[in-house]
């Protein structure tokens, strides 16, 4: 089953996950549901009837959609860019994925895991105590200086 929805609406689409992590970009089109009331819009997955500028892949093959279900984490939230260029998913594995809508593909792979924020607090640390800026960086994820606990 369908646990998030996220709507794209400048590009007249509708992100998806399920259950299982696997995500779905889906078409809305304004017309009558089917077996519904009449009223709201029709779904159909993406790349049947894609225009050419909503998606570039033809097949979830291509992309990295399966991401999370290749890693057993369910997803908690799907949020989206203003321009709905690109997606971010939120996981039960404290991992934050950010997507480009067009390709499918996973940018960036955010590790927010209690391990990973002790490794870059102590990487901060130890960077402090080396006399350097307290926002110098490094190879990290590290977006800035790390705020004492």
């Amino acid at each position: 089953p369908i646990v998030e929805l996220c709507p794209l609406p400048p590009l007249g689409l509708v992100v998806s996950a399920d259950a299982r992590g696997v995500l779905e970009c889906w078409r809305c089109a304004d017309g009558p549901r089917r077996g519904g009331d009449g009223k709201g819009a029709a779904v159909s997955e993406v790349p049947a009837e894609a225009p050419g500028d909503a998606v570039a892949y033809r097949s979830k093959l291509d992309t990295d959609l399966y991401a999370l279900a290749k890693t057993r984490a369910g997803p908690c939230r799907i949020s989206a860019s203003s321009d709905g260029a690109r997606f971010a998913v939120t996981a039960s594995d404290a991992t934050i994925r950010i997507f480009e809508t067009r390709t499918g593909r996973c940018l960036r792979l955010l590790d927010e895991s209690a391990a990973a924020i002790d490794a870059r607090r102590g990487a901060w640390l130890l960077r402090s105590a080396r006399g350097a800026p307290p926002d110098a960086s490094d190879d990290s994820d590290d977006a800035g200086p790390m705020p004492e606990p």
